[in-house]
């Protein structure tokens, strides 16, 4: 409306609206309701590998560029410095294998992300989300240990308003815009670790591995590609047929390229 306030952007939702007229003026009013619910469930499962009292790191996430400072050139013109940072799941774990199947592990696991904007928010650069954790276990062979959890409970409450006529008791409804939203949050960090003591466990814990990715893939290609009935999703190979290595290969006294036999000369077979 023009010399109005603008509202808030609008959802999907039920809206009714109507203009009327009373002593040559318009009022306009809007009703808007809308309900939303949501969930999500994010599941990060890093894996590492490592040798005894050597430490081991796993980032899975962005590179994002922050604003560090401002400098000016002898020129008299200005500019930002930039600093990357990684954004995303990231831990770093050192084992001591004791005697016995006991594993003393320090761990430090951080999930970061980077935050909405939000309008109105004073902030000279992005703002970025965390939850780290550091600690020191004493985990037995296969066993499997929760680290820590939190649970985050959010609740935002918002009114916009039209001064003074926002805050008649009843009358004060047409007048302002309300909005509510609640957001939980469960951070749960669990930890298997495993000794691999000789090449048999190796195998054994790549071949899990392995086998696990290719049976994704292959629950993939009986799905299908969407749109594209044609293609197929790549798999990997079987991994027992990825073990057996074709042979090397070996020279022979001729050669055909495109029905030309080439015969190598003495010496050279």
């Amino acid at each position: 409306l023009a010399g109005g306030t603008d509202l808030p952007s609008l959802g999907d939702g039920l809206t009714l609206g109507g203009v009327g007229q009373s002593g040559g003026t318009t009022i306009a009013t809007l009703i808007r309701a809308l309900a939303g619910d949501s969930a999500s469930n994010i599941l990060s499962t890093p894996s590492l590998l490592t040798m005894d009292n050597e430490e081991a790191e796993i980032i899975v996430g962005q590179n994002v560029p922050f604003r560090s400072g401002r400098a000016i050139e002898q020129s008299g013109q200005a500019f930002d410095t930039i600093q990357r940072q990684d954004v995303g799941v990231k831990l770093t774990v050192r084992p001591q294998i004791n005697e016995g199947n006991a594993v003393k592990l320090e761990i430090e696991q951080e999930v970061s992300q980077v935050a909405p904007r939000i309008s109105g928010q004073d902030a000279a650069d992005l703002i970025t989300n965390k939850r780290s954790l550091r600690t020191s276990v004493m985990v037995d062979d296969g066993q499997m240990v929760v680290l820590g959890g939190l649970i985050d409970d959010v609740l935002v409450q918002t009114r916009n308003k039209v001064p003074g006529l926002g805050d008649i008791p009843g009358l004060g409804r047409l007048f302002r815009y309300d909005t509510s939203s609640k957001e939980k949050r469960n951070l749960m960090v669990f930890l298997h670790p495993v000794i691999i003591r000789d090449h048999n466990d190796m195998t054994g814990q790549t071949a899990a591995k392995y086998n696990y990715i290719r049976a994704e893939q292959l629950r993939s290609r009986a799905q299908g590609v969407l749109m594209m009935p044609d293609d197929t999703v790549p798999v990997l190979p079987d991994w027992e047929a990825l073990l057996h290595l074709p042979p090397p290969f070996e020279a022979t006294a001729a050669a055909t390229v495109r029905g030309l036999t080439i015969q190598p000369p003495p010496g050279r077979q």
